[in-house]
This record gives C-alpha cells, structure tokens and sequence, in this order.
C-alpha cells in the first residue's frame, strides 16, 4: 500500500533510519487523517481507537497496529494513523517495550456559517473533533480485535528482522512469525526479539512446543533476570498445561528487574495462571487427602530382586512420557524416532542405570540416538535421577509419580 499523503517530505526521509529527536504523536497527524477520511466518504467520523505502539528503548517506534475499536471501522482512515507512527519519538528507558494509546472522535454534528453577503446562514456537515490522551494514560484493557490488528500492522522500513518477527506473533499471524523469527535466528542465534517471537508464536499456534520451550530457555539464559524469557516461557507452559511450570515462571517474572515496564503484558497471562494456581492446590489438596487414605500396595513391590523393581518403578512413571518424547522428536527433526525396549544394569549394591533407547527408524549413519539414562538408588525410598538431557526433558514434562524423582544435579 503507497505511502499516505500525511507524511511530510521530512518524516519521510526519517523512515530511511530511526529518528533521533524526541517527537511524540502530533495533533496535526490525527487531524489531516480525519480530513482525509471524510474527504474520501466517512462524514460521521466517531468513536475511539486503541493503537498498539512497539517500542525500542532507544524510544524509537518500530511498529504499530490497532488493538482495539469502538465506533469506527475504517481501515484506510485506521492505517492512515499507523503508517505515521514510526516517526513518533518516545523518551529513552533501559528495555523495549509496548505502550497503548487511545484517541477519541468526536463528530460535531453541523457546522453554521453566516454569509457576508446579506447576512445568511448556511449548514453543513460537522468534522470530527479529534481528543489526544496525556502520554502517561493508560487505556482500559480490552480483547485484541485480530482483523483490525491484521489490517493495520505498520512496521518501520527500518525494523529488524527480529523486530518484524515480533510484530507479527502479536497480531497472531504465526506462520509468517515463525519464518521470520528462524531467518533472524539463522543470521543471529543470539536475536532476543526473534526468539521471543518464535517460543510465542508456537506456543499460541499449537506448534512444537518442544522447540518452543527451548527457545524460551535461550531467551532466559540470554537475560536471567528480565520479565521477556520467563514471559515466553510462561506461554509455553500454559499452552503445555504445565501448571507448575506456569507458576514458577509467573513467580520469576515478577519478580524480575524490568518489570515494571513490562508489567501490562505480564498482567494479560494473569487469569490463565490463577487457574493453573488453584489446579495446583487442588492436587495438593488430593494429594494430602490420598496420604491420609490406606495405600494399596504397589505393584513394583511384588517384583523380585532389587534390579527388577528399579526397572519397574521407573517404567511405570516414564513409559508413555518417554514414547511420547520419542514422537516430538520426530516432529521435530523431520526424522521418525522410536522408543525401544527399557534396559537395567547394576552399577553397585544398591544402584542400577535404567535405559530407554530411543533411535532412528531404521538406523541412520551419522543420525545421532537419543537414549535416555536414570539413576535409580534403593533403600527406605527408591529414588531415581536424571543423568541426561533427554531423561531430564521426559522427567520433567512427561512424568506420572514426580514425588518418586529427585531434582536433577
């Protein structure tokens, strides 16, 4: 779609790179829109918008959409708005992030004119009288509107790849997300934004949630102590059904330097994650009501030899978790994986390595297996251990009896 009409000569050639002056949304851009738009047909101009605006911390805008109307429906007069945001200047702060604002249109009814010659009075249409909120206001939080969102995305010539990436997971277009975010990835694995991008859109999507949670922990490890990794993660988890994930993560991210800023997005996961909250209480709640019940005898228990029942306990807890990591490993790799029969092997008195081959089907040369490894310890408790990445990835996420498990070292 060309250029509109409103940009000046000057905020033009701004959009060959970021503006470096602050320069906040002027009333005159609001203004020419509104004229624009009832010159091209809408006269009865009212109502509010909610423009989403993404910010670098320099305070450059590198994107905006709409997120939200009421009263208009005007996607030409909506994009006329947008496509002036990128030469909009915010003060800089130490971290990106998304700030709302929300004109409001008043349509004026009919404007009177009294003529000069023999002092007649003439009636028109009225124009839309356009109100700027203060900087600081923050709207009421309402539901994206994802087609207005869509139809009005404008982005910065200037925005990264990563930065693209982003803007696309948020107006829910996925497929493009996660092609952008892979290309910036592959140019720079390190591309914090694109990594965002990518753990959000798969997870919000139905996608690989394998691949999701990992790109979510290279955010996290990127900045430990920033809401955006434990924010990915935590949509990761929600969308995994994964409470206690989901609240630890929620934890940590409230907890985290920057996350004042950032704490509008953070409060939008706010009720999925009391759900998962109250979930989690009520298992404890089960759990401790199970406790107090009589136990009915476990079934390893009737197994002979200490090695048998080492076998038994972890199969029963790691079967179908192991086999259905097996499966995400296929998806993931484009390659069909297996899980094979569990091995045992006795170590020392009292301690046995327990195996799940998981391998290419058939076996490939230079395709790498995935078997994974627990160490078990018998005693008043038998006790069993992750002893690699593949035992600890299924112990975590596909794990029947967690409370049989010891944390990983």
């Amino acid at each position: 779609m060309r250029r509109l009409w409103i940009l000046s000569l000057a905020s033009a050639a701004a959009l060959a790179g970021p503006p470096s002056r602050l320069r906040p949304p002027m009333q005159a851009e609001f203004d020419r829109c509104a004229l624009w738009a009832e010159e091209h047909g809408n006269r009865s101009l009212s109502g509010r918008l909610r423009l989403e605006l993404l910010i670098r911390k320099s305070g450059n805008v590198y994107g905006a959409f709409v997120w939200s109307e009421r009263g208009i429906d005007d996607r030409k007069f909506e994009r006329c708005l947008t496509s002036a945001a990128p030469v909009w200047v915010f003060p800089p702060v130490p971290v990106d992030y998304q700030r709302p604002y929300a004109p409001s249109f008043v349509h004026s009814g009919t404007d009177t004119n009294v003529s000069l010659v023999g002092n007649q009075q003439m009636a028109g249409m009225g124009r839309a009288s356009i109100f700027l909120p203060d900087i600081n206001e923050l709207p009421e939080p309402t539901p994206i509107n994802v087609v207005a969102a869509q139809g009005t995305l404008e982005l910065a010539d200037w925005a990264t790849a990563g930065e693209r990436a982003y803007a696309q997971a948020l107006v829910r277009r996925y497929p493009e997300a996660i092609k952008e975010a892979r290309d910036a990835l592959a140019s720079d694995p390190g591309d914090g934004m694109a990594l965002r991008a990518l753990a959000q859109s798969l997870a919000e999507s139905g996608g690989d949630l394998v691949d999701a949670r990992r790109a979510a922990e290279r955010l996290i490890a990127l900045d430990a102590d920033s809401v955006a990794g434990h924010e990915a993660l935590l949509r990761v988890c929600l969308a995994a059904r994964d409470d206690r994930c989901a609240f630890e993560e929620w934890s940590r991210a409230r907890k985290a330097k920057d996350m004042q800023p950032r704490s509008r997005l953070l409060a939008e996961l706010q009720g999925p994650t009391q759900l998962a909250a109250e979930r989690l209480q009520t298992a404890a709640r089960a759990g401790q009501a199970g406790k107090d019940a009589p136990r009915p005898a476990d079934p390893c228990a009737a197994e002979k030899g200490e090695e048998a029942q080492a076998l038994c306990v972890v199969k029963r807890c790691l079967d179908e978790g192991s086999a259905a990591y097996a499966k995400e490993l296929s998806s993931q790799n484009a390659i069909p994986y297996e899980a094979r029969d569990w091995r045992v092997k006795t170590l020392s008195a009292g301690k046995f390595l327990v195996t799940r081959p998981i391998e290419p089907v058939p076996p490939r040369p230079g395709v790498a297996r995935h078997d994974a490894l627990w160490l078990v310890k018998s005693g008043e408790n038998l006790i069993m251990r992750p002893t690699n990445t593949e035992a600890r990835q299924i112990t975590v996420r596909h794990n029947r009896c967690t409370a049989r498990v010891a944390p990983a070292p």
